[in-house]
């Protein structure tokens, strides 16, 4: 019993602790371990990306800023590469964006395993027999040696060998599987073959689809999200296509839940989204059966019986992600935290939820109970701080954002959501990486900010480039064992 009270404590307290990362054969060996993209990105006609970023405003400011000349150190001899044996006129770009983008869809996945060379990959599914022939012209034009046998999982166990060809452009190397019906290209060859396994695309396609591991991007909450919540790893998200400004909009999604899943619907109410700061750059909410007090005593019944609550009242459990923080010692520090309804704000319900947080040395997470009907738990006081500040008025909530984002909370009961603000969210980790890995100056230099170098004028001409970046909410209630999203921006 007392070895299970420590597992939950333990549990919750790691939670917050950690926030937001050609031809072919099969052989019966020991299979390789499982690569699939955490991230994945579809576009259904990839001429609107090349709309993207020729008419839409914001992508016009971009392409004049040392931002993108950086991004492009790698790509940007290749993609504006003349190659003269080749049967096409101008830059390579220009061809690609002719032969394979238009009215086609493309998708872009991101990998994270151990030995990559590039996390990137790019896939043409549908290819034509008109566009096959192109594709095996320019990869023999440019190959720059003979096919390399490349190991991945197939089902039951059983390893596939897939042929990757490797192509040089301008200094440039790459892995190209092309096959009858499918390209797909990466500086990887482990991420070009496994891509090519896979290359269905659907019949009628949104503007554009984002699919999302929940278990990658939730990673140290994984582990409730699946056993105890019946969360799966799927997060779909579609998106619109605003062709007067060139620009992909929210429109809805979809988040697939196990079939004793124990999610709920309630309403996202004032007294939530008044405890949440304004300036959050990232939160979820899922309704889930009230545990009633925190204790260490009802916390391990809950986990026990949870799945068998489905006509308990839901209540909004929130996760919050405010940036990363440099502590005492320039201690790195992750501002998260977590908002859990608690009627009973005395002192001896924080005494039960010290008792419950704190049984092992290894980690300390603090109690507020600055906002009214809710407590928040974070490893980081400056989390806490800033969330007072909110509750006690001295700082905006979300509350105070525009009508049109906060009616996808409000406008009916849901059962999960999720806000985003993506510029926020860049320029943080911008500013954060350079307060990171620059050295601290002396205190009594001219011109510098106490203790901390001045940012040079391309980070603040970047910081304000990412700051214009949109916000995106999403939310929805449960049908079946799918929670259907409805998505808007401000």
């Amino acid at each position: 019993m007392r070895n299970r009270r420590r597992l939950c404590a333990l549990a919750a307290a790691w939670v917050l602790a950690s926030t937001p990362h050609a031809g072919a054969g099969v052989d019966a060996v020991e299979p390789a371990p499982a690569l699939s993209p955490e991230y994945e990105l579809t576009v259904a006609d990839g001429a609107r990306l090349r709309a993207l970023f020729r008419q839409n405003a914001w992508m016009k400011e971009l392409a004049a800023s040392n931002l993108y000349r950086g991004a492009l150190v790698r790509l940007g001899p290749v993609l504006y590469a003349v190659e003269p044996k080749a049967s096409w006129k101008g830059r390579l770009g220009d061809f690609l964006a002719e032969r394979f983008l238009d009215g086609r869809p493309v998708r872009m996945s991101y990998f994270r395993a151990p030995d990559l060379v590039s996390p990137f990959g790019i896939t043409l599914p549908n290819v034509s027999r008109a566009e096959h022939e192109a594709a095996r012209l320019v990869v023999a034009a440019l190959r720059s040696g003979p096919d390399v046998a490349t190991a991945v999982p197939a089902a039951e166990g059983l390893v596939q060998t897939v042929a990757v060809t490797p192509v040089a452009l301008s200094l440039q190397r790459f892995a190209v599987v092309e096959t009858p019906t499918c390209l797909t290209v990466s500086r990887d060859p482990r991420i070009a073959a496994v891509l090519s396994r896979r290359c269905t695309a659907e019949a009628r396609p949104p503007a554009a689809v984002l699919e999302v591991d929940t278990r990658a991007f939730f990673t140290s909450w994984s582990a409730v999200l699946e056993k105890l919540f019946g969360v799966e790893r799927r997060l779909r998200l579609t998106f619109g296509w605003d062709a007067a400004r060139s620009r992909f909009t929210p429109a809805g999604g979809e988040l697939a839940l196990a079939q004793e899943h124990i999610l709920g619907t309630g309403p996202a109410d004032a007294s939530l989204l008044a405890s949440i700061p304004a300036d959050t750059l990232f939160f979820t909410t899922v309704f889930v059966p009230d545990p009633g007090p925190l204790s260490i005593a009802s916390v391990e019944t809950y986990f026990e019986t949870a799945r068998g609550k489905h006509d308990a009242r839901a209540v909004p459990v929130t996760l919050l992600y405010l940036g990363m923080h440099a502590a005492a010692k320039d201690k790195a520090e992750a501002l998260s935290a977590l908002l859990v309804p608690q009627p009973r704000a005395d002192d001896p319900a924080l005494a039960e939820l010290d008792a419950l947080f704190n049984q092992n040395a290894a980690y300390e997470v603090h109690a507020s109970r600055a906002c009214p009907g809710y407590v928040a738990l974070s490893p980081s006081r400056t989390a806490l701080e800033q969330i007072a500040d909110v509750c006690g008025g001295r700082r905006p909530s979300f509350r105070q954002m525009s009508p049109k984002l906060l009616a996808v909370f409000t406008a009916q009961p849901v059962s999960a959501g999720a806000f985003w603000n993506a510029g926020a969210f860049f320029k943080s980790a911008l500013l954060w990486g350079w307060k990171r890995d620059t050295p601290r100056v002396a205190e009594d230099e001219p011109n510098a900010p106490r203790g901390e170098a001045p940012l040079p004028p391309e980070l603040v001409a970047a910081a304000q480039l990412l700051d214009q970046l949109p916000m995106y909410g999403f939310a929805g209630r449960v049908r079946g064992n799918t929670v259907v999203l409805t998505g808007a921006e401000p």
